[in-house]
């Protein structure tokens, strides 16, 4: 089916994040459970009622609701155990349908900090595994919107944490940003301030993390950048979330006169769990 979607807006507008979902489908394995679950219940139905003696029957419904709850934690802590225990190996027809949902399991590339939250280790010397960026990853598209083979390449960081090679410390240039500058999810010489150092024949030190808002790249410039003195800072902005991101940044505390990583002013938190090393969803 196509056509054209026009969206209309009344009044100041101050976030907007369309989505376009498709209609309902009812998979083959769903179908299944339904089944399953409309036969035990006529079968329970109709299976006739033991006897039991007056005592008996006023304790039983109390006993039975127990026995009941019990049951309902005991399946869904199970189903929570092998859902996080699969990880990246879940059924496509399963990964495919989540949605904004983060990593099933943690990333041993990242790790906390107070100032900047998730960001990467210093000095990693590894490999990524890719079939689909993290679009797909984290559910926001299909992943047989764009097939991609599987591919693996190189991954290491700096001294600070950064993906930078030896030999661009003096860097004239400095770029600053999230996913889109760190780009995960391509080998280092893919990344735009490495295309950009090739176009322009001069060193481009890359300052990127994913995840990272106006807010952290504000701190990496004020203790990484500023002190190797380079001519040019590039920034790249992304509208889809980076103004987003720098109002989850609470207000500095009277305590310790700095703002907290990822921390909403209404006192709620968000936790960004990037790329799996090994992600093939």
């Amino acid at each position: 089916m196509t056509g054209q979607l026009e969206l209309v807006n009344e009044g100041a507008l101050r976030w907007s994040d369309p989505r376009v979902v498709r209609q309902l489908v009812v998979t083959r394995e769903v179908a299944w459970v339904l089944a399953i679950g409309v036969v035990q219940g006529l079968w329970m139905r109709r299976r006739p009622a033991a006897p039991c003696s007056a005592e008996a029957g006023r304790a039983w419904p109390g006993w039975q609701r127990w026995s009941a709850a019990v049951s309902v934690s005991a399946c869904l802590a199970i189903a929570e155990l092998g859902l996080r225990a699969m990880g990246d190996r879940l059924p496509e027809w399963i990964a495919a349908d989540r949605r904004n949902l983060g990593e099933a399991r943690l990333d041993g590339r990242w790790q906390d900090s107070m100032t900047y939250g998730a960001r990467l280790r210093p000095r990693l010397d590894t490999f990524c595994q890719w079939r689909h960026g993290d679009i797909v990853r984290l559910g926001f598209l299909p992943p047989d919107l764009a097939p991609h083979p599987l591919y693996r390449f190189p991954f290491s960081t700096d001294a600070d944490g950064f993906r930078n090679r030896p030999g661009a410390e003096a860097a004239p240039i400095a770029a600053l940003g999230d996913s889109f500058t760190d780009a995960m999810t391509l080998p280092a010489e893919l990344a735009w301030p490495s295309r950009l150092s090739a176009r322009l024949g001069v060193p481009v030190r890359n300052y990127g993390t994913a995840g990272f808002g106006p807010g952290q790249e504000r701190r990496v410039l004020e203790e990484y950048v500023l002190r190797r003195r380079p001519r040019v800072v590039v920034v790249g902005f992304f509208a889809g979330n980076d103004l987003q991101d720098a109002e989850t940044l609470r207000a500095p505390s009277s305590r310790t006169g700095r703002s907290g990583p990822h921390s909403r002013t209404d006192g709620s938190s968000r936790r960004s769990w990037p790329a799996s090393t090994t992600s093939t969803s």
